[in-house]
């Protein structure tokens, strides 16, 4: 609402175009009705801000590709280039390295962050009960992380009851060590909990598109503000 009353007003004082800089649409979760009763979040949303006058909008990483869909103007950042830079600068024995996705919707950015690396990559299976509440996952091909490092690649890491999960099954499939790094740190619930107490884990690696809540040890955090001065600057010429 403040963004939506922000815009009004300086369409109201003759603003000739308004780009709104959103580094994490959260509503781009909910971008399909899968049940009746359940809304449509992600387009009502693109719908509140057109007629509230916003032009452009530059995000990062949208949970799904279908939302850009629903605006007329969108500019959708990628975090891959700080993520390759920081697997590059930070893993020691790279060529050890496997790319995992925790999950079959992340499998072409995991692929693609994966062959721009020259790195093997994997995927895991997993089957939801509710949302934020994993019934089983699956790994499709253990041999690949036996005796190798696995870095788990998502767009967003929430409640972190998948990543903890999938962090024991790479641990007991013989990964020496497990990086988990995402876009997206929400860190709702007793996800800071969960981290701290995986000693699977070794690292956690977000951006700041949310501002820094909490202290943990185990949490990196990388700098795209570069990356949305370029949009800016480019969406102002």
């Amino acid at each position: 609402m403040e963004l939506l009353l922000t815009v009004d007003a300086c369409k109201q004082d003759k603003a000739k175009r308004v780009t709104a800089v959103i580094p994490l649409f959260p509503y781009s979760r909910q971008d399909k009705r899968l049940t009746t009763g359940t809304p449509m979040s992600a387009e009502l949303m693109s719908k509140l801000m057109a007629a509230a006058g916003i032009d452009q909008v530059i995000t990062i990483d949208l949970h799904s590709k279908i939302v850009e869909n629903y605006f007329s103007d969108i500019v959708n950042l990628k975090a891959e280039p700080v993520f390759i830079d920081w697997i590059g600068t930070n893993i020691c024995g790279l060529q050890d390295c496997v790319i995992v996705s925790p999950d079959g919707g992340g499998a072409s950015r995991v692929r693609d962050l994966a062959e721009k690396m020259n790195l093997d990559f994997s995927v895991f299976q997993k089957k939801r009960i509710v949302a934020n509440e994993v019934e089983s996952m699956t790994f499709s091909d253990p041999d690949k992380v036996r005796g190798r490092v696995a870095v788990l690649i998502d767009d967003m890491i929430d409640t972190c009851g998948t990543l903890v999960l999938a962090v024991r099954k790479l641990k007991e499939a013989g990964a020496t060590k497990v990086y988990a790094i995402a876009t997206h740190g929400i860190f709702s619930g007793q996800a800071i909990e969960r981290i701290e107490n995986s000693e699977d884990l070794d690292l956690v690696v977000v951006t700041n598109t949310i501002p820094k809540l909490e202290s943990c040890e185990k949490i990196r955090w990388i700098d795209v503000s570069p990356l949305f001065a370029q949009a800016i600057i480019e969406a102002s010429a």
